[in-house]
């Protein structure tokens, strides 16, 4: 409150609200939820928003103290229930104008990042470097992709993981994410010839049938 008001900090709390995702998780009972920093503007019940990985509308709000609250304004956190999947720490969210923009925008940011995860994973390893590494003794590529419950836990496991002196064999973290284990995902395994490792999550739609078919492994 002192450096907003020496530096005569401001912003409109009448615009569209926008922020910053920083903590979301997967909720058994209420689905995908998200704690939201509202940078400026405001956001209300009703509201639909975009992040860089989802949207929804928002059903319901809480403040810091767990009470449910039909609008907040700018530096207030909420925990926001209403999105269609579970998005990154670190997303920006921003209010759109109606549901159909929503889902064209995610839409199109879901298959470019897919196209990106799917080059780098192509990248990793190809047959002929699997080929050149079993003729030559070298060590081989385990490719994973890790999915988890909650952003702090994964970013935990990652780390974990990322220690771990390989031996004979060297661990690739293709993608990572938190939500339940989805069809996208066993596609990309599929492409990238990965493992599917998840925490506190399980497959869900047709993820299961869509493994058995490709001959994905996934572990949970």
């Amino acid at each position: 409150v002192l450096v907003s008001e020496m530096q005569e900090i401001k912003t409109d709390p009448t615009r569209k609200g926008r922020g910053h995702i920083i903590e979301s998780e997967m909720d058994k009972g209420k689905g995908p939820i998200a704690t939201a920093l509202i940078k400026a503007g405001s956001l209300r019940v009703g509201d639909v928003i975009i992040t860089d990985t989802t949207w929804g509308k928002i059903r319901i709000m809480f403040d810091s103290r767990g009470r449910q609250v039909k609008k907040a304004g700018p530096a207030t956190p909420v925990e926001i229930v209403g999105l269609e999947e579970v998005p990154q720490a670190g997303d920006i969210f921003l209010v759109v104008d109606d549901e159909k923009t929503a889902k064209e925008v995610t839409e199109r940011r879901k298959l470019t990042k897919r196209d990106k995860d799917m080059q780098s994973a192509r990248s990793t390893m190809t047959l002929e470097d699997l080929l050149a590494r079993d003729q030559s003794g070298d060590r081989k590529d385990l490719n994973v992709i890790v999915k988890g419950d909650v952003q702090g836990s994964l970013e935990a496991i990652l780390q974990a993981l990322n220690k771990i002196e390989g031996g004979e064999v060297k661990l690739n973290i293709i993608h990572s994410g938190v939500g339940g284990i989805i069809e996208s995902d066993v596609t990309l395994a599929k492409a990238s010839d990965a493992r599917i490792l998840g925490f506190n999550v399980r497959p869900f739609g047709g993820a299961n049938a869509l493994a058995e078919q490709s001959g994905v492994e996934i572990r949970t």
